[in-house]
């Protein structure tokens, strides 16, 4: 099969829809299927790359940056891919820019036969004010199109699906739920002894934007030190982002950054062991679609505390998951720390929302296959 992905962001970039991507590329590809990713050249890469048993095409046009995301050249770069590589199936993923949208416009006005699927990796929070605003006029306009003109939709939580049903009133038909994938599992419980070194390792790893909720975390650490006395405690901040300045400035103003380790994204093999070590991953969010690194940590043996918002809640029958009101109480996260210190937490067994990649790049072709022999 030819499988046409889109990305609106750098594939080879962390982050949660470049993953998904990038996971299902990989397996596609390791299955026998021959694969294209097509998506923006914002970092100046090569045009074109072999990655992962794909091809990774970037368009690029020197005046984007003043486009949000609408590129001039996609057209005819996206015409000669189409005619070249013939695909059977054109996924595309991610909802928040204007270069998903400019390719099923493209798809539609010349090649509406193909058929078209799409990932929206949808969740309800902007990061700013501005970016709030742009997605309600992106909802209230064009958006609804993308969703019309695709086959089917394939959302990865309960309420992503919601989301897009109560805003676009799309049919429960055409969508499917896939959760995302993660790369290893232990189906058995495990246990895992907090603070077995004598301290409480706290970890968090993401893009630093507002909605990540990263400020969250820097007022829990306060909590536990200054309130409740416990200075056996350590936090690792992994990312990089627009708000990292500002988080900064807060640690210093909290007197807390003697305890913190500032680091930017680091290698995947090197994170796995980083979360391994630690008793806490703590994702504060806003809003998630989904929230791979919760998937991820769990299945490491690391407890996770996460807010009841959006598709964070779905993990709340995971054994090992806290979760907390939203926005949180710093004193409540605390206290989850501070009581677990020197116990045991068990984690897992998981429920089918924890599943490899293998399976759910399955679930990917079983619906391929039944649009292919349909249409």
């Amino acid at each position: 099969m030819n499988i046409l992905l889109t990305n609106h962001m750098e594939t080879t970039y962390p982050g949660g829809i470049n993953k998904v991507v990038r996971e299902l590329a990989s397996s596609f590809s390791f299955k026998g299927h021959d694969i294209i990713v097509v998506q923006p050249n914002d970092s100046n890469l090569t045009d074109n790359q072999e990655y992962l048993g794909s091809k990774l095409i970037r368009v690029k046009y020197k005046y984007d940056k003043f486009l949000y995301g609408i590129k001039l050249a996609l057209p005819s770069k996206l015409d000669y891919i189409i005619k070249e590589f013939n695909p059977h199936i054109i996924h595309v993923h991610g909802y928040h820019s204007l270069f998903s949208h400019e390719i099923a416009w493209i798809l539609r006005k010349g090649y509406a036969k193909i058929p078209l699927v799409f990932s929206p990796h949808f969740d309800i929070a902007g990061s700013t004010f501005a970016g709030r605003y742009a997605i309600k006029l992106l909802n209230n306009t064009i958006g609804r199109r993308i969703f019309n003109q695709s086959m089917r939709i394939i959302t990865c939580s309960d309420f992503e699906a919601k989301k897009i049903k109560d805003i676009f009133g799309i049919k429960d038909q055409i969508i499917s739920i896939i959760p995302h994938g993660v790369n290893r599992i232990n189906r058995k419980s495990y246990c895992k002894l907090i603070g077995n070194k004598g301290k409480i390792n706290l970890l968090f790893s993401g893009y630093l934007i507002k909605r990540k909720g990263v400020r969250y975390i820097l007022n829990s650490l306060y909590s536990l030190i200054y309130k409740y006395n416990f200075k056996k405690v350590s936090l690792i901040i992994i990312g990089d982002g627009p708000e990292k300045d500002n988080l900064r400035k807060i640690a210093l103003r909290l007197n807390i950054n003697e305890y913190i380790r500032w680091l930017p994204f680091v290698e995947y093999n090197e994170l796995v062991k980083m979360i391994e070590e630690s008793d806490f991953f703590l994702l504060l969010s806003e809003s998630e679609a989904f929230g791979i690194t919760i998937a991820e940590a769990l299945t490491l043996g690391t407890p996770v505390i996460v807010t009841k918002r959006a598709a964070l809640e779905e993990f709340k029958n995971e054994p090992g998951c806290f979760l907390v009101n939203y926005p949180p109480n710093s004193n409540d996260v605390a206290k989850i720390i501070l009581n677990s210190f020197g116990s045991k937490v068990n984690i897992g067994p998981f429920t089918s929302k924890i599943r490899l990649w293998n399976d759910v790049t399955m679930d990917y072709e079983e619906i391929y296959n039944r649009i292919l022999n349909n249409s």
